[in-house]
């Protein structure tokens, strides 16, 4: 009788601790799916909409000229540089984002942080802030001028 006992009492105590055992152990990893995140042309990381200019050989800025605006949702735009060689965005006149001022690199096939409009620079209304891609893309931009953001308050 006292063998029984500790026969089961063995048992029991042995599938207790392949239980703990096995509820300790992590399970297998789900895999990233590519649905689960946000489109990057169309969010920042904090989820608020943006921009994404591309930058390519065969259409030159796409889109040329983006409409933002300053106090919605749409207030963020980055680019993308789709060519083979390091691209540099220059504004000419102003400089129209919250960042700090200077020249965008962009290098091949990679994607520039994303610039926050300054609401400040749009108190007055709408007006476009042009800049220059260098070295030029190919085709040039049509027409005298060149890619802008504009701006509503």
């Amino acid at each position: 009788m006292k063998h029984a006992w500790l026969r089961h009492s063995t048992i029991l105590l042995s599938v207790l601790v392949l239980a703990l055992l096995a509820a300790g152990c992590p399970g297998p990893t789900p895999s990233p799916s590519s649905d689960s995140s946000p489109s990057p042309s169309t969010a920042t990381p904090s989820g608020e909409s943006g921009f994404t200019v591309r930058l390519t050989e065969q259409d030159g800025t796409e889109p040329e000229k983006p409409e933002m605006s300053a106090s919605a949702d749409n207030n963020h735009i980055r680019w993308s540089n789709e060519t083979t060689v390091t691209r540099k965005i220059h504004f000419s006149v102003d400089w129209p984002f919250l960042e700090t001022s200077g020249d965008i690199s962009v290098a091949p096939a990679a994607k520039t942080a994303w610039y926050t409009l300054d609401p400040a620079k749009f108190t007055s209304g709408g007006r476009p802030f042009p800049y220059e891609v260098d070295p030029p893309l190919t085709p040039p931009v049509t027409g005298p001028e060149e890619p802008a953001i504009s701006g509503q308050p």
